[in-house]
């Protein structure tokens, strides 16, 4: 399926430079309002979770 990204398998669909730049700032606003270490690996989890696409838990 194009567009969605699978462990091992590669995607086709290449992604612009204002595409980047909006998940850059996603991204940054994120990790904008943390106020500690904890906070922020909190957050990177939270994202990690996000693109996984396992929502199981």
């Amino acid at each position: 399926m194009a567009g969605k990204s699978r462990k091992g398998v590669c995607m086709t669909d290449v992604m612009t430079d204002k595409q980047m730049e909006f998940i850059a700032n996603l991204i940054a606003d994120k990790f904008d309002k943390c106020l500690s270490l904890e906070e922020v690996k909190r957050e990177v989890q939270n994202i990690r979770y996000m693109v996984s696409g396992d929502y199981s838990r």
